[in-house]
């Protein structure tokens, strides 16, 4: 595990400590982006489902990358322990996403497909947003017009969401830009 990031090394520890006692433990997706640590977790009781309803008992771990407002409330309803292994930073994202939402109408979302863009996207439109994911200027739609927050994928560069910046400024459209890239 050496080398993981903050919110990895995070919801690692946090996993840990629900099976330290032998309970079971699900997660939903896997709770990181390495297959020999989500191997090595389910050899000791933790297992990825793709979703709530896969779970009949035991706890249930959000991912590092966070899950949808919907599913979270679906864990909720089905009254599992809920263990939030999100991401600080990525869960700051979320509510930037929400909040531009509702102040500007119009998010753009620097990613890509990614299961923290999902979850980006969906906290936004939530929040009453329409929303669209670029990973460069080119994805711009024509169409998009001011007010427009910008919120990013915690895992992308600066050189992107300065890109995408600058596309608009072009347009004549100056949008409210919350930097959620993970330093």
């Amino acid at each position: 595990r050496a080398g993981a990031c903050y919110g990895v090394q995070r919801a690692l520890d946090m996993a840990d400590e629900v099976i330290a006692d032998g309970s079971r433990a699900y997660t939903l997706g896997p709770l990181i982006h390495n297959p020999q640590v989500v191997a090595e977790l389910a050899a000791r009781g933790i297992r990825a489902v793709d979703g709530p309803e896969n779970v009949e008992r035991g706890s249930v771990i959000i991912r590092s990358h966070g899950v949808t407002p919907a599913v979270r409330r679906a864990v909720e309803e089905r009254d599992l322990p809920l263990i939030d292994a999100t991401c600080p930073h990525v869960a700051r994202a979320q509510k930037a996403a929400a909040d531009l939402a509702r102040r500007c109408g119009c998010v753009v979302v620097v990613g890509e497909g990614h299961p923290e863009v999902e979850g980006l996207v969906a906290y936004a439109r939530e929040a009453g947003g329409e929303v669209f994911v670029v990973a460069a200027p080119g994805d711009l739609p024509a169409s998009i017009e001011a007010p427009v927050g910008i919120v990013v994928q915690t895992t992308q560069t600066r050189e992107a969401l300065d890109a995408v910046v600058e596309a608009l400024a072009a347009r004549g459209i100056r949008p409210e830009v919350k930097n959620t890239i993970c330093f």
